[in-house]
């Protein structure tokens, strides 16, 4: 196979006529009719039994009581038996046994003198075409997470991807993971990319990706979030069926013929998230459940006995034809999904939602517990510094707000929660008498002159981004 290209441009007799084998293997080449004798040529030397077959990719209407030849534009070589085998030669990185969406559930001519009548090839189950995405977030305590993607994609999926990827160089591959990388998991660097059963008919294609800073999930100094959309979904689907025509008006016409998938499919992607430390989830998502026509849309959201949340997304066409009518529902649903906001999961810090609960001792001693997990981090300390000013113990809130600035010198929230401590006198009362103000200005200065140095980093970084795309 290594050896053959396949051509589809042919002129004169050899447009209807095949060539011999030999020729076809003397040249290197041949088109759909010229591979597929060569490949029933070489079962029937094995002594097997093969038929050239003859379909017509398109759907347009075949005459079946008697079929011309000039109605079909493919040949494939089929292996008749109780479960006929059939392979397309110009599809080399599909198995043996199974055919591209093109050739799929269509009335063939089989070249057996025993055929009576058109033989209508396989189709395959949704099943067997299928696509898998694992998110797998790690927040940080604070800003963009840690994300690794892994993709899992079969049948149909991990042909249109092998197809996509076999002959491009291995540069322009590697260029095109990083900024799909990035773009798709919203990220600033790739740390790895790797695929498996690219060459070959493996059956399944397997990807990874990982990536850091990446603000599909972030956390500040105060709150966080984490973004668990469903991009990827709904690609094998035809553009017809994600999006609402744009010059529509405002009475489109219903539509009256059906629409038939290339081929029917699932696809499924999850997420588990591992959130920073003092966080739990505030508020989830809400799923749903629903049927269109032969498809189902299904949408979770849960959080594990471990305080970790997950989410997934699972969609079956089951099928491939929908009636005109289905076909407008579903179309408008994904059009729908995908012009939303991506469901987000809403986190708050715990000691936060026990000092809301008028807990405080078990707000402290909860941020007590995350200051001895991270003895050399100031953010634990600051914090703790801040629920202690709203309890009212400002000289404690004092001591760990200087703990946290000598930890961290450069941390910009350790000098707020200074700031904040200082202004407050030791009753507690903002601005009251013994309240240290030169002392909160002093350090409030302090953390907006290193706010201000870490934006014009960014900025820096951004604009010599900007300029090396722009070159």
């Amino acid at each position: 196979a290594d050896r053959l290209r396949y051509t589809g441009l042919q002129f004169g007799q050899s447009s209807l006529a095949p060539a011999a084998p030999a020729e076809v293997l003397r040249r290197s080449y041949g088109d759909c009719k010229d591979l597929s004798l060569l490949v029933v040529a070489l079962l029937r030397s094995l002594g097997h039994e093969a038929h050239l077959a003859l379909l017509r990719t398109r759907w347009d209407t075949i005459s079946q009581d008697l079929p011309g030849v000039g109605e079909f534009d493919h040949a494939i070589v089929v292996l008749p038996g109780r479960r006929s085998l059939w392979l397309d030669p110009t599809a080399p990185g599909i198995p043996v046994g199974q055919l591209p969406p093109s050739d799929q559930g269509r009335l063939a001519l089989v070249t057996d003198g025993r055929a009576k009548a058109l033989t209508r090839t396989p189709e395959s189950a949704s099943a067997e075409n299928r696509r898998t995405l694992l998110f797998t977030i790690r927040m940080n305590e604070e800003g963009a997470a840690t994300v690794v993607a892994t993709g899992e994609a079969s049948g149909a999926a991990a042909w249109r991807i092998r197809a996509e990827r076999r002959d491009r160089p291995a540069e322009k591959l590697k260029e095109a993971d990083e900024r799909s990388a990035k773009e798709w998991l919203v990220a600033e660097t790739l740390v790895s990319a790797r695929w498996e059963g690219i060459d070959g008919a493996a059956p399944v294609v397997r990807s990874r990706y990982e990536v850091r800073g990446s603000r599909m999930a972030v956390a500040y100094s105060e709150n966080a979030t984490a973004a668990v959309g469903m991009r990827g979904l709904f690609d094998d689907l035809p553009t017809m069926l994600r999006e609402r025509p744009k010059d529509e008006g405002a009475e489109p016409k219903p539509r009256r013929s059906a629409v038939v998938l290339p081929e029917a499919h699932q696809s499924e992607i999850r997420y588990r998230i591992t959130l920073p430390p003092g966080y739990r989830v505030k508020a989830l998502p809400q799923g749903e459940a629903m049927r269109i026509g032969p498809a189902t849309y299904e949408s979770r959201f849960a959080v594990l006995s471990d305080g970790t949340p997950t989410a997934s997304y699972h969609f079956d066409t089951a099928g491939r034809r929908f009636e005109p009518r289905d076909a407008e529902a579903l179309r408008d649903k994904v059009a729908a999904l995908l012009a939303a906001d991506a469901p987000r999961f809403e986190l708050e810090r715990t000691s936060d939602a026990l000092l809301a609960e008028g807990r405080g001792r078990d707000a402290v001693a909860e941020l007590r517990r995350l200051a001895a997990l991270h003895p050399t981090e100031a953010l634990h300390r600051a914090d703790l510094a801040n629920a202690l000013v709203r309890l009212g113990m400002i000289d404690a809130a004092r001591r760990e707000a200087r703990e946290a600035v000598a930890l961290d010198e450069k941390s910009a929230w350790a000098h707020r929660a200074l700031a904040w401590a200082l202004e407050h006198d030791p009753l507690g009362r903002q601005l009251g008498p013994g309240a240290d103000v030169a002392g909160a200005v002093a350090a409030m200065r302090r953390a907006r002159d290193l706010e201000r140095h870490v934006l014009d980093v960014d900025l820096v970084e951004e604009t010599r981004d900007a300029d090396h795309d722009g070159r």
